[in-house]
């Protein structure tokens, strides 16, 4: 469902890399923009992916390949809550 990266820490080594050595960097800028859209594409998938899994009231599981340490982090806080509410409704 999601593209694998290239490394599973691209955003914090492009987040140091961005911080300590712009005038190294041709295309600062254009390089920070790109990473910043694939971030949001990512996050907006991972987003619907969760979105759908609630829908799905049959779905007991989801399959998070190729997912980053990072992304997986990022939703990790808003998965106990929402399940706990899915439970409350379903009862």
């Amino acid at each position: 469902i999601f593209t694998p990266m290239p490394h599973d820490h691209y955003m914090d080594e492009a987040h140091l890399l961005l911080g300590v050595a712009t005038d190294d960097i041709p295309n600062v800028d254009n390089i920070r923009t790109a990473i910043k859209d694939l971030w949001d594409m990512r996050m907006s998938k991972l987003r619907t992916s969760i979105d759908e899994l609630f829908k799905d009231q049959t779905a007991v599981h989801a399959m998070l390949n190729n997912l980053t340490t990072l992304e997986v982090n990022s939703a990790r806080p808003l998965l106990p809550h929402a399940m706990d509410q899915l439970l409350r409704i379903q009862m």
